[in-house]
């Protein structure tokens, strides 16, 4: 994947003219550095909260960071002169390394477009999605009912999408697409889908297609009739079931075969699968579209089986309905229930259902709703045989995979069971909402007493209510969001899930795609709650307690919603282990202090170490204080300033002012630099300490002792390293190493505000993980309050300020100045959440010494 790249060797030393060169490839190599440590952030959140993980996004985020850390390295050599043979040489073998780790995970099958179920293994999931990957190994392993069919593979996609130019025209259209503005929403999805659907099938893949269709006709006889899914990675996970977001055309013959596809394909673009994306940070890249395709099942009865009821851990709860499964999926009717003992198998409860009208399949093809026969509406769907098959199953499902499952099944007219989906099932952890079912809260302030209605997400949500009937009712749901009541669901409403309290319904299932979603999502949810139209008003504050299902009037105080979603088996998974693996490559750093013997080259074990290397040599090359010929022609000094750091500027043409012949060390009385003048004014502003002792506690010296074996002078000895600026007239980049974290700042300051910026950076520490997380919160905080744009991934945080008159920037440099002072060590005592809240307070209202003269920690909270 990365291969072997050259490196190209510079010889002879800087002279004074090459400075400016020098300073471009030192600019290009801090680039470089920060997009590298950037995506380093991202890897270690993604290990910790592997909440959307696939082997796309690993090699995309492996091949990203190779790149950037070769123009490290290349950089580097510009600057020094020479070639460093030891770093291209640890650098290959990293490369080579994770290069090895990927293929061992990566796509098992890449050549063909299509792959039978019975061919299909558990390690081809990147190939044929989880869908089809599930479906194989309940039909191959486990021997359970399942139709016979196909999967139609990623690289049928990526045929489909290369042949019709599609991958760059999709991401101009979403360039102009605004995620909080429903008709642009609409607008991209119309647009895309729309583009797919005009899109011809290539012939050598329409030809694989229609001849996998035939291979089945042979096996199973005809006539044929196929059920068309969608089978996109990532789809049918843990964390983003994408339940219910997709197409599924049912009951397609050899004739619609390629357009059933496409309409698969296109629906990876609707307009709930694009809200629910970007609710999710799902990027559109990482999921390919894989399509299953099953033998269709005239079902009589469909249903959903949950192995585990989401509330009851020791149950197992089925919904189930007459026709075909999309009515009780989709939430368009209330179906019958039955909940029953896990370990006996004994039925519990039963709720029938009034169900009037089922979906078949139709003659010629696709669908059509007819009304449910009389003699088939008295009875119920399921016998107890049917119930007992179904309890056999969800132990032999949860035995296999070690996890509670979500499965989809049918019977025919013979009733011979088929299971049409498994996928994992999140138990939800519900606290006792206590505060809102107690004989205190006055029973004139129930709206709805919905003891006959079901949880679907338990929890407390508050808000003015608001009625939805149609899509046009959506746009109409207010920006600050509410409590959503509704006749039945409607998966259009997923575009709302960032902005709804609570949702309450009368007709659903638990078991239904939305009820999947709201889970995912956190959303207290009931449903089958009878009246909750007629007896909810619009527009009125109210209080939905879905644990008792209970609506009350006005706001009423409670605990917040805590429900829990456990990650399940992921952490296990093949995919994270190799994601472990890979940051183990990537992430941790050792070469922490250049003053110690083993900082070298030949000590570097990951690419992080490689840069932190390079990232002291190209400081060391850049600025090379030790050419007393370089400084003897004046363009390096010394700065003399008030505060205990030793700044270095380099003047690229009118940063500093006033200079003597032979001058070494300039007053800041002499920096011309605008930006650099506004930033010193800052530093020096009185009341912040860049030295002096910082409280610690016994736990805040393990922290650091855990993660420096601490001592009580490091830093002080550490704040004296150097610190480098980089200035002309309108322009000053700052970078200082303060101890164990690093700043920069990068800024322009003009007449027209139009060219002005601001871009600043910081990272690390020397507490634990959670201390510097904290202390990066607190900047972030901050430079929220002052207009920042802001990006936090742990203890890394990256803001901008753009575009700002020349008044309003200056006096952000100031802060920033102010703001890289009280942060200094401030991670050692960020011992709780609270202290975010508390520090940042006190520096938005001017009061900078953080722990008074005396040192004293008493008046942290």
């Amino acid at each position: 994947m990365f291969g072997r790249i050259g490196l190209v060797r510079v010889g002879g030393e800087p002279t004074i003219q090459e400075l400016r060169r020098k300073y471009f490839s030192f600019k290009e190599l801090l680039n470089a550095n920060n997009e590298a440590l950037r995506i380093i952030a991202d890897l270690e959140e993604k290990l910790l909260n592997p909440e959307f993980l696939t082997m796309s996004y690993q090699r995309t985020r492996c091949t990203r960071i190779a790149v950037e850390v070769f123009k490290i390295i290349r950089n580097l050599e510009i600057l020094a002169g020479r070639k460093d043979a030891t770093l291209e040489r640890i650098f290959d073998r990293l490369c080579r390394e994770m290069e090895e780790e990927l293929g061992r995970s990566a796509v098992v099958d890449t050549k063909r477009f299509v792959v039978p179920l019975e061919e299909i293994r558990p390690e081809m999931r990147d190939a044929v999605g989880a869908k089809s990957t599930n479906l194989a190994e309940m039909k191959n392993v486990l021997g359970l009912p399942v139709p016979e069919g196909f999967a139609i593979t990623t690289l049928a996609y990526q045929r489909f999408y290369e042949y019709n130019r599609l991958a760059g025209w999709i991401n101009s259209v979403k360039m102009s697409l605004n995620i909080h503005d429903p008709s642009s929403v609409r607008a991209a999805s119309e647009r895309i889908q729309g583009r797919i659907l005009e899109a011809e099938v290539p012939q050598d893949l329409g030809e694989a297609l229609l001849q996998a269709y035939r291979d089945l006709r042979r096996r199973c006889g005809s006539p044929l009739r196929l059920a068309v899914r969608s089978s996109a990675l990532g789809e049918d996970s843990v964390q983003c079931s994408f339940a219910g977001l997709y197409e599924s055309v049912l009951n397609v013959e050899e004739k619609g075969l390629l357009e059933a596809y496409k309409k698969v394909l296109a629906s990876k673009y609707s307009v709930r699968a694009l809200y629910y994306k970007a609710n999710k940070g799902i990027r559109d890249e990482d999921i390919p579209m894989c399509v299953c395709c099953l033998r269709m099942v005239d079902a009589s009865a469909s249903g959903v089986l949950y192995t585990q009821d989401p509330f009851h851990p020791d149950r197992i709860f089925v919904t189930a309905g007459w026709g075909l499964g999309p009515s009780i999926v989709l939430g368009e009717m209330s179906p019958e229930t039955y909940v029953l003992d896990k370990k006996t198998g004994s039925l519990l409860e039963k709720r029938r259902s009034n169900q009037s009208v089922m979906l078949v399949s139709g003659k010629d093809a696709g669908t059509v709703e007819l009304p449910v026969p009389r003699d088939q509406a008295d009875e119920a769907c399921l016998n107890p045989a049917e119930l007992e098959a179904l309890v056999q199953i969800a132990r032999k499902l949860e035995a296999h995979y070690g996890f509670p499952q979500d499965v989809e099944f049918s019977l025919d007219e013979r009733g011979r069971l088929s299971l049409l989906q498994t996928r994992p099932l999140a138990p939800v952890r519900t606290p006792e909402t206590k505060g809102l079912a107690l004989a205190d809260v006055p029973e004139q302030a129930v709206l709805l007493r919905a003891a006959e209605a079901e949880t679907a997400c338990g929890g407390v949500g508050s808000g003015l209510s608001h009625r939805v009937k149609d899509a046009a009712d959506l746009e109409r749901f207010p920006p600050m969001g509410g409590v959503l009541v509704a006749r039945r669901l409607m998966p259009e409403w997923i575009g709302l899930l960032g902005r709804v309290k609570a949702i309450v319904t009368e007709v659903g299932s638990p078991t239904g795609h939305m009820a999947s979603i709201a889970r995912e999502f956190r959303v207290p949810m009931i449903v089958n709650a009878r009246g909750a139209v007629e007896k909810i008003p619009e527009g009125i504050w109210v209080t939905v307690d879905a644990t008792h299902r209970i609506v009350y009037r006005g706001r009423i105080e409670a605990p917040e919603n805590q429900n829990l979603q456990e990650h399940g088996p992921i952490k296990e998974s093949p995919v994270y282990k190799s994601l472990a693996f890979l940051v183990s490559r990537i992430a941790p750093l050792n070469l922490t202090n250049p003053r110690d013997r083993s900082f070298r080259a030949a000590s570097c074990k990951t690419l992080h170490d490689i840069m932190r290397f390079c990232h002291e040599e190209a400081i060391n090359s850049m600025f090379a204080f030790n050419d007393t010929q370089t400084l003897r022609k004046g363009r390096v000094f010394r700065l003399k300033i008030p505060v205990p750091l030793s700044v270095f500027v380099v003047d690229l043409g009118g940063g500093l002012a006033g200079l003597g012949e032979k001058q070494k060390e300039v007053n800041c009385d002499q920096v011309a630099s605008i930006p650099f003048r506004a930033l010193l004014e800052g530093m020096t502003t009185e009341g912040v300490r860049w030295a002096g002792h910082v409280p610690i506690g016994l736990r805040d010296f393990v922290s650091v002792f855990a993660n420096t074996l601490y001592d009580p002078l490091k830093h002080e000895r550490e704040l004296g390293a150097r610190s480098y600026a980089i200035v002309s007239e309108r322009y000053v980049n700052f970078s200082s190493r303060l101890g164990y974290h690093f700043s920069t700042v990068d800024a322009y300051c003009g007449e027209t505000s139009n060219s002005n910026y601001i871009t600043f950076r910081f990272k690390g520490g020397a507490a634990s993980q959670d201390r510097r997380e904290r202390r990066a919160e607190f900047i972030a905080r901050v430079l929220k309050a002052r207009d920042f744009w802001v990006d936090q991934q742990g203890d890394l945080v990256n803001a901008n300020y753009k575009k700002y008159s020349l008044e309003d920037t200056l006096a952000a440099l100031a802060m920033l100045g102010r703001l890289m002072g009280c942060a200094r060590q401030l991670d050692v005592v960020m011992e709780s959440p609270a202290h975010v809240e508390y520090f940042a307070n006190l520096f938005l209202n001017g009061r900078y010494d953080f722990f008074g003269q005396s040192g004293s920690s008493g008046s942290l909270p």
